[in-house]
C-alpha cells in the first residue's frame, strides 16, 4: 500500500486466476472496498486493481478483521453469474477459528439473528454448523460452515455460545484477547475463511 498514512503496498496473493474471475487470499485488517463511514484510502479491491491491471467487481465480502478466500469477478456480467447462486446449496463457505474454553463435539446453531449493525428489523433463520479441530482445556481451534450469511454471524453465534473468538474485540473477551495479545502476539481476529466451494465457468 502507499504512503501518506497507509501500509506499505502489497502484493496480494493470487490462488486462482481465469478471464472471468480472481481467487484471493484476503490480509487481516484489510477492508475489501471502501463505503462513506470507513476512512481507510486502501482496500483489497483497490490492490487488486492495481496487481492485475483489470477492474474489479465483488460477489461477497470479508469483515475487515477477517482473512481468507475471496472471489472477485472481471465483469458485472460475470459478477452476476456468482452472485445468483451464491445463496444456494451450491455454494459451500467454510472457516476455521479458534475459540474460548473446551468445545467437545459437532453443534448445528439455529439461532436467529438481526442482520443489520443496528438494533433495528425483525431477526432472521441464521444456521452453523461447527466441529473442532484440537482443544485443550482453555481454548479449541473449530471448523466452521455457515449455511446463512448474517450480519457477524459466526462471531455472534460463538458469543452466544459463550466460546467467543480470541481477538475478536466485539463480541469476546477483553482480558482474554489482552492475554493473547501480550503472551502469543496475537493482535488480531482469530477467524479465517478456509475455502469456497462454488462453481466457476462449469
Amino acid at each position: 500500500m502507499k504512503s501518506g498514512g497507509a501500509k506499505a503496498e502489497m502484493l496480494i496473493n493470487i490462488i486462482y486466476q481465469d478471464e472471468d474471475y480472481i481467487v484471493v487470499n484476503k490480509p487481516s485488517g484489510l477492508i475489501v472496498h471502501p463505503w462513506s463511514e470507513c476512512s481507510d484510502k486502501i482496500s483489497l479491491m483497490y490492490l487488486l486493481k492495481e496487481q492485475t491491471g483489470r477492474w474489479i467487481y465483488p460477489i461477497h465480502r470479508l469483515d475487515r478483521a477477517v482473512s481468507g478466500v475471496m472471489i472477485f469477478a472481471f465483469s458485472s456480467n460475470a459478477a452476476k453469474l456468482l452472485q445468483e447462486q451464491w445463496g444456494s446449496d451450491q455454494t459451500e463457505k467454510i472457516y476455521c477459528g479458534l475459540v474460548k474454553g473446551k468445545v467437545d463435539g459437532p453443534k448445528y446453531i439455529d439461532y436467529a439473528l438481526k442482520n443489520k449493525k443496528k438494533a433495528t428489523g425483525e431477526k432472521q433463520e441464521a444456521l452453523t454448523i461447527l466441529w473442532p479441530l484440537d482443544s485443550n482445556e482453555f481454548v479449541s481451534l473449530l471448523k466452521f460452515k455457515i449455511e446463512t450469511g448474517r450480519y457477524h454471524q459466526i462471531r455472534r453465534h460463538c458469543s452466544a455460545m459463550t466460546c467467543q473468538l480470541i481477538g475478536d474485540t466485539k463480541y469476546g473477551k477483553g482480558e482474554i484477547n489482552r492475554y493473547y495479545r501480550q503472551n502469543y502476539n496475537l493482535h488480531r481476529l482469530f477467524l479465517h475463511c478456509l475455502g469456497l466451494k462454488i462453481e466457476l465457468n462449469g
